[in-house]
């Protein structure tokens, strides 16, 4: 009966040996798997760390980080290359190592600021290298550890100092033409007011037109602005006041109800009136709608013609006003060729605009 319970006694002991030995060969098989995990990931931790540094050192950008306290900590190679260094010799330094008293105090007091606001700024900063001073446009902003706690500033910069040149350049050249334009003629301004109150009056015209059939006919008949009734699906003109028949020298019976108004527009233009009226329609005719166009009379010439439409309430119809702006383009080209004339004559310096004699 002894011999049997130490039997068992021994077969328990080796039953448990053998669970233990199978337990650890577990252990060291999950082992060998997390340290075949772990070092995956240090090798795409190391790649990502490089992938890191060659786009850090390869960005056309000055970039660099401090500390709380303002010191360096890195840099990269373009940066270095300003400073004279390589980029590990500046672990350490700060502002004063490298740049004027009153400048690296302005870059210090910039930390200061950003440090105890925790907000990213753009400052456009001076920037010296091999004693010449550029313009730059700096980034700074803070470094945060896991907590959220600020442990330093990231900086990083590029040369604006061409671009800045160019906006003086162009500012110079916008007052230089603003004084050219100041210098127009009293002629030019003379038919640009004439053109304005024309236009208001076309308005006027149009407006009374629209609230009043009673008084409309007359005005219709008796304005200087010349006016075309029209249908709105196709464009056939159903009556024509007389300042239109002038401006087209033709007779009221030769275009009532015979002909479109698309008939006289020029064929170079012809298109992009039939594009503008129905981009128009489309929206419901709402406002008024004013273009102009090229036409063509019935001898043949060519005009300008500022075209405005406008929908007849309760109607298919359309009121077609226009107003012939060619005599007007002619003297405003007109004024343009002296203008440009004057600024090729002036080189830069002013001088007195002699008129041609003929």
């Amino acid at each position: 009966m002894q011999n049997h319970e130490e039997g068992m006694e021994k077969l328990l002991t080796i039953e448990k040996t053998i669970n233990g030995m199978i337990e650890l060969h577990r252990l060291v098989v999950e082992l060998k798997e997390l340290e075949s995990q772990q070092q995956k990931t240090i090798e795409t931790l190391r790649a990502s760390e490089k992938k890191y540094r060659t786009f850090l050192e390869n960005i056309p950008l000055k970039l660099f980080i401090k500390d709380r306290n303002f010191a360096y900590v890195y840099c990269n190679e373009s940066y270095a290359q300003d400073l004279k260094i390589r980029p590990e010799e500046i672990v350490g330094k700060t502002d004063s190592d490298f740049f004027p008293e009153d400048l690296a105090q302005k870059y210090t007091s910039d930390d200061n600021r950003i440090i105890e606001t925790g907000k990213l700024e753009n400052i456009e900063d001076t920037y010296i290298q091999d004693g010449q001073s550029f313009t730059v446009h700096m980034v700074k902003n803070t470094i945060r550890d896991e907590k959220g706690n600020i442990i330093g500033i990231l900086g990083m910069f590029w040369d604006i100092s061409e671009r800045k040149r160019n906006e003086e350049e162009l500012r110079k050249y916008r007052a230089h033409l603003e004084e050219l334009l100041s210098d127009r003629t009293a002629e030019l301004q003379k038919t640009n007011e004439r053109l304005q109150w024309e236009n208001t009056e076309r308005l006027k015209v149009e407006d009374q037109f629209l609230q009043s059939e009673e008084k409309c006919q007359t005005i219709f008949e008796n304005t200087g602005t010349a006016i075309a009734v029209m249908s709105e699906e196709d464009m056939m003109v159903t009556q024509t006041n007389p300042e239109f028949q002038k401006i087209f020298g033709v007779l009221k019976e030769e275009v009532d109800g015979k002909k479109r108004l698309t008939e006289f527009i020029a064929e170079d233009d012809l298109e992009r009136m039939k594009e503008d009226y129905f981009a128009w329609r489309e929206v419901g005719g709402a406002a008024p709608k004013s273009r102009e166009y090229r036409f063509i009379d019935q001898q043949g010439n060519r005009k300008d013609i500022s075209v405005t439409l406008a929908l007849v309430p309760g109607t298919k119809q359309v009121v077609a006003s226009l107003l012939d702006v060619t005599e007007g383009h002619r003297l405003e080209k007109a004024l343009q060729k002296s203008e440009e004339r004057h600024r090729c004559d002036s080189r830069g310096d002013v001088q007195i605009y002699q008129p041609e004699r003929h």
